[in-house]
């Protein structure tokens, strides 16, 4: 038997604004006879890898070429977050067809660049994507790993230009290009933290923000955090190994083994 108002009061918010809505939610809308609701339309992402090294997976590498693999783990960290992604391809080292797919990619709410952001000769992304329009309104970010980083806009098209580097290209992700697709959802969600103990102490120089890769046990009911053993911004494996990071602030140069640390998730 049940009760009337035992699911749901008279009068009751069930569903705030900006709520993700998942089968439970589907459900409970059902439920309460609503057959059409107001949502926000999700955020749609294009994205270019940049660079002659690169090729698709599956084909054969020659000597000096890499899988393409930042566009892949990108589109399913939009998909993750609630974007619609779309891979673009990628790009040669060339003016003439970056520019080309560039202005392509600003029909996209979003843009996301990969590769060619740093100061090399071949690092021509902030250059063009200026020549295409993009009016720059930052480059380089005080963090560890992903300093080569710019963001830009183009009349409502929002454009992340992010670093070659698989890491810093998943870590500047999820700082800067989350946020902004959670902030066109209306969703309000903070990343999850849990307090751990360090189990090796961990230095960050150069005045940057660190986000070191970690992976949490448990000891005698409190949770430990493991730093992986490397930190390159080129080893993915971190990224696959790891749980989470902890962020150590530019202005502190170490934090010692045994010190109590927030660790953020990353799923």
């Amino acid at each position: 038997v049940s009760f009337a108002g035992e699911d749901v009061k008279k009068g009751e918010l069930v569903l705030k604004e900006g709520s993700f809505i998942r089968p439970a939610e589907v459900g409970m809308l059902a439920a309460l006879g609503k057959e059409n609701v107001m949502v926000r339309r999700k955020p749609t992402v294009g994205i270019i890898s940049t660079g002659d090294e690169l090729i698709e997976p599956g084909g054969r590498l020659e000597e000096g070429q890499i899988y393409d693999s930042n566009s892949l783990a990108l589109s399913s960290q939009v998909a993750k977050c609630g974007g619609t992604p779309q891979r673009l391809g990628i790009v040669r080292d060339n003016k003439e067809e970056l520019i080309s797919r560039i202005q392509e990619g600003l029909s996209f709410d979003i843009l996301l660049l990969s590769g060619g952001v740093s100061v090399g000769v071949y690092d021509l992304v902030k250059e063009v994507a200026e020549e295409a329009g993009v009016k720059i309104l930052f480059w380089k970010v005080a963090v560890k790993p992903g300093k080569p980083t710019f963001f830009g806009a183009r009349n409502h098209t929002l454009i992340f230009g992010l670093p070659g580097y698989p890491v810093s290209s998943m870590l500047n992700f999820e700082n800067l290009v989350r946020p902004a697709i959670y902030a066109m959802l209306g969703r309000k969600e903070k990343r999850v933290q849990v307090e751990a103990y360090l189990e090796s102490s961990v230095s960050s120089k150069g005045r940057r923000r660190n986000f070191v890769r970690v992976k949490l046990t448990r000891k005698k009911g409190e949770y430990r955090a493991v730093p992986a053993p490397s930190q390159k911004s080129g080893v993915l494996k971190s990224m696959v190994w790891a749980d989470g990071f902890v962020v150590v602030p530019e202005e502190i140069d170490e934090i010692k083994k045994g010190e109590k640390v927030q660790v953020q998730l990353l799923d």
